[in-house]
């Protein structure tokens, strides 16, 4: 508890330092932090954030139900800058509290982060001022992975977009043909708020995984966006209490994930070829998931992931899905190669 303390009076003192009273009418952009259980990681994210050469902001951090010193934390912050908004919720995981936030925004822009994350102290300006200039419902960048305090360059990174698609204003057909390669993550990118509500744009609830849908209506609802050719968010792989750190599943967010765009794309006017394209990651993405499920929760899973291929073999009998042999006890490999060997054939007959 001292050592607690210790940390709580040093941020008191370094955080007079940033001691400005902002004044502005309207925020151009709306950062938006939902936080469970961070007090590890809150401290670094805000810092970030606080220091931002964009000064014009408001900070909603939305504490969902936290039981460690988070509200603590972020209080002190809260007391010493005045851009920042705190919502205090019974825990109803980030899809929830995102959505409370997205209420209350008065920023011209949007931008989500998550509460173990960091932003490049110019992000929120560079990403601003081509949103701003293009006029962009969407604008994107890339994202370091951290892990052991080192940077590097992975899955999210701005290397991973193709070249030919970066620095440029992208077109609703454009952002539709190459929607996958794409960061699908509600981070590491900025949306204009009004093409947010405009379009109903919210995330799901529930669930985890609630970043998909999310991506998914985002990228086919908006008329442009554009990527920036940089890296300016910091995102820790490492965080051992997070879902993605863990390689023991417990859950079935993907499936309910996949009905949920499955819903949503029958809503939508577009060819049959994108349809299939987008359900398929999504099947892949549920199928593979049993792979990965713990040992307590296989048979759970595995009835479920049935009842979904019952239903995929009634609404699209020609596609694969609904035929693909899968084993309760199948490992993670021999699932991806059945997937593999599938697609094949299917894409042959197709020819």
């Amino acid at each position: 508890m001292g050592e607690y303390n210790n940390f709580i009076e040093t941020l008191n003192s370094e955080l007079e330092l940033y001691e400005y009273q902002y004044s502005f009418e309207k925020p151009k952009v709306t950062v938006i932090i939902p936080v469970y259980n961070a007090e590890d990681y809150i401290y670094g994210c805000l810092i970030s954030i606080i220091k931002q050469t964009l000064k014009e902001i408001e900070l909603i951090i939305v504490n969902d139900g936290s039981t460690d010193n988070t509200f603590s934390i972020i209080s002190i912050f809260g007391q010493h800058d005045k851009r920042i908004k705190i919502i205090n919720q019974k825990n109803a995981k980030t899809g929830a509290a995102r959505n409370n936030a997205l209420k209350l925004a008065k920023g011209e822009y949007i931008s989500f982060v998550d509460s173990d994350d960091k932003l490049h102290k110019t992000a929120l300006e560079e990403l601003y001022k081509k949103a701003n200039l293009n006029k962009s419902d969407v604008v994107i960048c890339g994202a370091y992975s951290v892990k052991h305090n080192k940077k590097g360059k992975g899955y999210y990174s701005i290397e991973k977009i193709p070249h030919y698609l970066k620095n440029k204003v992208l077109k609703n057909n454009i952002i539709k043909k190459y929607i996958f390669s794409f960061p699908t993550t509600a981070w590491g990118k900025l949306y204009n708020t009004n093409f947010l509500i405009r379009n109903n744009i919210l995330f799901q609830t529930g669930c985890n995984g609630e970043d998909q849908m999310f991506f998914i209506k985002t990228m086919l609802l908006a008329d442009s966006i554009y990527i920036i050719n940089k890296n300016y968010y910091y995102y820790l792989k490492d965080r051992k209490t997070s879902l993605t750190y863990s390689k023991q599943k417990n859950d079935n967010s993907v499936i309910l994930n996949f009905y949920a765009i499955e819903k949503f794309l029958k809503k939508q006017n577009i060819d049959s070829n994108l349809n299939y394209k987008i359900l398929n990651k999504y099947f892949i993405k549920a199928i593979s998931w049993l792979g990965k499920c713990s040992n307590k929760y296989k048979t759970t899973y595995f009835n479920d992931l049935k009842k979904l291929q019952a239903n995929l073999l009634k609404n699209y009998p020609t596609y694969y899905w609904g035929n693909l042999k899968i084993k309760e006890k199948d490992s993670y490999i021999s699932i991806k190669i059945k997937i593999f060997i599938s697609q094949i054939i299917f894409n042959r007959r197709q020819k």
